[in-house]
């Protein structure tokens, strides 16, 4: 009988029998399938988009960041402009945005020439905190034209050309507004010349200064959409890992259901070659019909994440050639293991199945290790072809980290199945032997269960708990959560002193300067000159000598710019500043928390007029009492990373919802087929009556190994990721609300649930079953 034929007299009605089972098949194959054709249509549009807004900003063959005055960097460029080389410069100065009765610093970038007279343009994170929208007016407090009304024209979502303070704050970009406060601070424009040649021309001229060509702003960008789609690629490659072992699991099963009519064909005989290709058939119809849908689903859905980043898509020929080169992809990489999983078939020998010998076919340990040396392959190809180079490097180490958690959960469960009291329990003695029996299934279960609340985590919870974390951390290490400036010292002077919301505060005398030392690439530095009697707020000291101790005349560097720059104690640093250049001795070093790490301390000698508060307060009723000041709140870094965090783990949210499905299904697979490999000894244990509650006991604790195993995990696992940002920016501890931890455990339970519902709501033919 030829394959064709046999396609249409078994396998058709063998799909119909098992058709819930070939559903979640399917369907787990869908989601992957979409998640895979979603991430380069995210790719390729947000690339649109960056090169976009790169056309919209200043066209500038370079871009200088000042930050201090420099008269050999002002000498250069006029120099230039008598060559006939375009300069235009961007003046960054705080100034206050007062709205529904909150004022919040935020940075005036006044002289983008690319604006119109009236138009102001206002950055996302601004939006977000203060709740404006485009149309809104708005009034700035601590410009020349007091009184005037701004109306928001635009909304910038891409930060392109602003000081690195301005990102952090919030910004408003402006034609041609004046701060009342002066600032050395901001952008130089360049055109007309080699963005390289200028770069390094100018860098021997001032080398204290950050220099960007069009090509770095470009490369900046699409590094951090490099590193967005490597954080979706770890769902995707994942998610891949799941629909694979669907696959191959499903493909398992349905030979271990059908097996006794296999071999029954085996012996009329049909041969084993058309067997196969009738199978392959069968299959394909999971394969090719997901695929179908999967092209349909993944352009709306793919489309509805972007608008929520307000990002538009543009279908062009190139576009939908991208998504056909991921639908070939994905046809290869199914077909393949299709293949794989029907090698099995050659195995099964027909008498033996006759006789009653059931179970899954006889492993191939070789076959095995090859599957597992495909993966990385067939994960690096994808990456090569969604363009993304950090990506591949993030597979490799996903797969180690993969096998980590793989022998970590087998040690919790061998150390679980181990303990002695057990022993004396039969209902927990019996699961623990049929544990030990499926080890494998087990554990692959819960590792499952472990890579999906670990995403859920990062997903919903790493945002809010970075920021709590570093905010603590700047609690813990800084001695201020304000800093101020003011125009009146004395009005300030007594606030502070008289507020019960303030508990220290220090006044701090300072200028901006430079470090000529060649081992220091980040030149600019602020010296802090502090008077005894006005330090309160005191930094932790973590090496050396206090402000106080010693010779005045030395210097407190943070201990973060130190290990930068490899600057130990004793080392002299060669400073100049507007009035002169003069050695000081290194004689200790301060945690400055990841915060302000350029500033430098020292005991005061009355050398500098602008002053700056450090504020430990209480509460922020304090406020209220003061004018005509600049404040900045610490919170301000937190938020900021909330706002960068949330927006960077938007696409990852929407993707998470799919993997979560997609991990439902792969629950509800792997069941089914610890089920169909035990329904005999289940049907045993329920006919003889003993075992209905056995069975419910052994559902129970099975789940509660899986929850405390799959939370153990999964929390080690956000604690290291959130450990590693946290520690890169502030010394402080990880924090997680409690509130995440009662959120994976019901998440955990009731995914666990939906898996033995669906198992337990299946007919139980015991008498069929034993009669076989």
């Amino acid at each position: 009988m030829k394959y064709r034929e046999l396609f249409k007299l078994y396998n058709l009605k063998n799909l119909n029998q098992n058709k819930w089972s070939m559903f979640f098949i399917a369907l787990s194959i869908v989601i992957t399938m979409t998640v895979s054709l979603i991430l380069p249509q995210i790719r390729m549009s947000k690339q649109e988009y960056i090169n976009q807004a790169m056309q919209e900003s200043n066209p500038a063959d370079l871009v200088v960041t000042q930050s201090f005055p420099s008269k050999s960097f002002d000498k250069a460029i006029s120099a230039y402009k008598q060559e006939g080389i375009q300069t235009s410069v961007v003046h960054s100065a705080p100034v206050y945005l007062e709205n529904e009765n909150n004022k919040m610093m935020l940075y005036l970038l006044s002289g983008y020439e690319n604006l119109s007279e009236d138009e102001v343009v206002i950055s996302e994170g601004l939006v977000n905190k203060q709740h404006l929208n485009v149309g809104d007016t708005i009034q700035l407090i601590g410009i020349k034209e007091q009184d005037k009304a701004l109306k928001i024209t635009r909304i910038e979502y891409l930060p392109i050309d602003v000081v690195d303070d301005a990102q952090v704050s919030g910004y408003i970009k402006t034609k041609n507004l004046e701060s009342s406060y002066h600032s050395d601070a901001g952008l130089v424009f360049i055109s007309g010349k080699s963005g390289e040649l200028l770069k390094k021309e100018l860098q021997t001229m001032e080398s204290g200064y950050k220099y960007k060509t069009i090509e770095d702003r470009r490369n900046e960008l699409f590094s951090d959409l490099d590193k967005q789609i490597m954080a979706l690629n770890l769902i995707s490659t994942v998610g891949y890992l799941l629909a694979i072992a669907v696959l191959i699991s499903g493909i398992t099963m349905l030979i271990v259901r059908s097996q006794k009519d296999i071999a029954t064909l085996m012996l009329i005989p049909i041969k084993m070659k058309d067997i196969i290709k009738a199978m392959k058939l069968e299959i394909n119809i999971l394969i090719f019909t997901p695929l179908i849908l999967s092209v349909i689903f993944s352009i709306p859905l793919a489309k509805m994440i972007l608008a929520a980043e307000d990002i538009s898509v543009n279908y062009t020929a190139a576009y939908m050639i991208n998504i056909l080169k991921f639908v070939v992809f994905n046809i290869f990489v199914f077909l393949l293991y299709r293949n794989v999983a029907l090698k099995y078939m050659v195995n099964l020998d027909p008498v033996l199945i006759v006789k009653g010998d059931h179970g899954l076919p006889k492993r191939n340990r070789l076959r095995n290790f090859g599957i597992i040396l495909s993966l990385p392959v067939v994960f690096s190809v994808y990456a090569v072809l969604l363009g993304s180079g950090t990506s591949m490097a993030s597979n490799f180490i996903l797969l180690i980290t993969l096998c980590a958690i793989f022998i970590g959960i087998l040690l919790l469960i061998e150390l679980i199945t181990r303990l002695p009291v057990w022993k004396y329990h039969r209902s927990t003695l019996y699961t623990f032997k049929e544990i030990k029996k499926n080890k494998l299934v087990f554990v692959i279960g819960i590792l499952n269960l472990t890579m999906m609340l670990w995403f859920i985590l990062i997903g919903f919870g790493l945002a809010n708990t970075l920021k709590e974390s570093v905010d603590v951390g700047y609690e813990q290490s800084l001695p201020y959560n304000y800093l101020m400036k003011t125009s009146d010292e004395e009005a300030l002077n007594k606030v502070l002193v008289n507020s019960s919301d303030i508990k220290t505060f220090t006044i701090m005398h300072y200028m901006d300067a430079k470090i000529e030392n060649d081992k220091v690439s980040n030149k600019q530095v602020r010296i802090n000159e502090i008077d005894q009697k006005n330090y309160t707020s005191k930094f932790k000291i973590t090496e050396g000598q206090d402000v106080f101790e010693g010779n005045p005349r030395e210097i407190l560097i943070s201990k973060a710019y130190a290990d930068a720059y490899k600057i130990n104690i004793g080392n002299t640093l060669e400073i100049t500043n507007e009035k002169k250049t003069e050695n000081y001795r290194v004689k200790g070093t301060y945690d400055s928390a990841g915060i302000n790490n350029n500033w430098i301390l020292k005991a005061s000698e009355n050398q500098y007029s602008d002053t700056i508060y450090l504020v430990r307060a209480i509460d922020d009723g304090f406020l209220n009492e003061v004018k005509d000041s600049y404040i900045a709140n610490m919170n301000v870094v937190g938020d900021y990373l909330l706002s960068k965090m949330d927006s960077f783990l938007t696409s990852f949210k929407y993707i998470c919802f799919l993997f979560i499905m997609a991990a439902v299904i792969f629950n509800v697979n792997l069941l089914s087929l610890m089920n169909d490999l035990n329904r005999k000894e289940y049907a045993i244990i329920r006919s003889l009556g003993i075992g209905k509650k056995i069975l419910v006991k052994q559902y129970v604790i099975k789940a509660i190994i899986s929850i405390i195993c799959s939370l153990t995990m999964s929390l080690v696992l956000f604690s290291v990721v959130i450990s590693v940002a946290v520690s890169a920016m502030s010394n402080g501890n990880v924090v997680i609300d409690g509130s995440m931890y009662v959120f994976i455990i019901l998440i955990s339970v009731f995914f666990v649930l939906i898996g033995n519902i669906f198992l337990n709501s299946r007919e139980n033919n015991d008498l069929e079953v034993i009669r076989e």
